[in-house]
């Protein structure tokens, strides 16, 4: 019977134990997997931002040269994709597109204009535009960043974006890592508490033993 008890009161104390350390790992998950992807969108936001800014400041520089730099608006919008494994696309004021990155030059004449999108219409109104959506282009989820530009020939939006699977990528990467330390964690803290409990068991077997080795003295006197 003793050893039935001792053997109930220490599983007892190692599943609540386990069950704790289980709901604190994932609590502690479930909160930071939004915050992982909310800074790993931010780190892309801002490096979409410098590149947009160095593309306007491009084709300012580009247009301002006397005379004009003889490249076009599709072979900077090209090269700058190609260098930086980015979209870049420049939008007409009216919302033509005259480059895009990932779209051949035949192919432009197609898209319908952009001068609705979110992005250029905040940066065209506020100087800086940034939106999430799909793009029914490409077939793929991106993040966008817009600026506007206006030289002597020519006004527009300068637009640079990001598929968004590169950051589930990054995001599945680490919680691959985050994933193989919580197991060794989780297999070290069970390990622990299977210590901690058998510690506690005992320390719990030692005075209820002592309470009945004091009831059955006092009976005895009884007697």
């Amino acid at each position: 019977r003793d050893r039935s008890v001792k053997t109930s009161v220490r599983q007892k104390l190692f599943f609540g134990s386990l069950a704790l350390i289980i709901v604190a790992c994932g609590a502690t998950v479930g909160w930071l997997e939004p915050q992982l992807r909310v800074l790993l969108q931010e780190q892309v936001e801002g490096e979409l931002k410098r590149i947009a800014f160095a593309t306007r400041d491009l084709i300012l520089e580009g247009d301002n040269q006397t005379p004009p730099l003889n490249i076009t608006t599709s072979t900077l919008a090209e090269q700058i994709g190609a260098s930086t494994d980015l979209r870049v696309t420049v939008v007409a004021s009216d919302g033509q597109v005259l480059a895009d990155s990932d779209v051949s030059q035949e192919a432009l004449s197609s898209l319908e204009p952009h001068d609705d999108r979110p992005e250029v219409v905040a940066a065209q109104r506020d100087g800086y535009g940034s939106a999430m959506r799909y793009s029914t282009t490409v077939g793929q989820e991106f993040l966008y960043v817009a600026v506007p530009y206006e030289a002597t020939s020519s006004r527009g939006t300068v637009r640079v974006a990001r598929s968004l699977e590169q950051v589930d990528e990054i995001t599945n990467r680490l919680w691959t890592l985050l994933a193989l330390a919580g197991l060794i964690g989780l297999s070290l803290a069970a390990l622990l508490s299977a210590l901690a409990s058998s510690v506690i068991s005992r320390a719990i077997r030692r005075v209820i033993d002592y309470a009945e080795s004091v009831t059955d003295g006092e009976s005895s006197r009884a007697d």
